[in-house]
């Protein structure tokens, strides 16, 4: 009697649990439950504004980004070159380039090509003044060759005149301009995310070389930097620039030994 008494209170109890749940809308649905292997079960929580975990960042940005991750792209040390010319830009003494990227880095050989070609092309740059010509004609015909390439293959290459470019900036070494692949993806932070002017700069910065000129200083704080500045390791108080002529008015500075 005493036993079925007890059932009965138990019984009334569980009855009055569910009860409760049903009135308040906390139902079984939101406890957990035991599965077939007696481990519980439970009902992931959803958090306003949550997302799934995005994935790991490629090794190789898409080119024009500031924010993708160059560093660990393997160096082959092999180069495609760039196919066909362009007319001749400017009116001074010709200066031939071919252009070449190294395989691997993932980036297209035109839109290098395009990129130096209306850098060159531009009357802000060394063609625009009556003093030089530029032109993109076939490799084994070009005074220098502009190439793409990864931090390791740069250093390799500007190692050979003495240069330590410290995987990190760009160089002219003999007939080669040596453009940092990093560099090209990322720029610095002096340039706040304007990666086409640092483009600019890179290019107009090493021909710049291959034409015999040398290292500036930034003139004063808040002038433009010259173009032969060594922007990449700091602007020193100068305004970005990534052209030698500004207004047809060459933007120089203090010779660097």
């Amino acid at each position: 009697m005493g036993g079925g008494l007890l059932l009965f209170v138990t019984l009334l109890v569980l009855a009055g649990v569910r009860l409760a749940g049903a009135l308040t809308g906390d139902t079984d649905a939101t406890v957990p439950v035991a599965s077939r292997s007696g481990t519980p079960i439970t009902t992931p929580t959803s958090h306003a504004g949550s997302t799934s975990t995005p994935s790991k960042s490629p090794s190789k940005a898409p080119s024009g980004t500031a924010s993708g991750q160059a560093t660990g792209v393997r160096a082959t040390g092999e180069y495609v070159s760039a196919v066909g010319g362009t007319d001749r830009y400017g009116s001074g003494t010709l200066k031939t380039y071919a252009v070449q990227v190294e395989k691997g880095t993932g980036q297209r050989v035109p839109d290098f090509a395009a990129a130096v070609d209306v850098t060159l092309a531009d009357p802000a740059s060394w063609t625009g003044q009556g003093r030089w010509s530029l032109q993109r004609v076939a490799i084994d015909k070009a005074d220098f060759v502009i190439r793409l390439a990864t931090p390791a293959t740069v250093d390799k290459v500007c190692a050979t005149v003495g240069l330590d470019t410290r995987g990190y900036v760009s160089c002219r070494a003999g007939n080669f301009v040596m453009i940092n692949l990093d560099r090209w993806l990322k720029a610095i932070p002096e340039y706040q995310g304007d990666v086409a002017l640092y483009r600019q700069y890179l290019i107009n910065h090493e021909v710049g070389h291959s034409l015999g000129y040398t290292h500036q200083a930034c003139p004063g704080p808040g002038r433009l930097a010259p173009v032969m500045q060594q922007q990449t390791f700091g602007l020193d108080g100068c305004r970005a620039n990534g052209s030698p002529y500004v207004d047809g008015v060459l933007i120089a500075g203090p010779s660097v030994p």
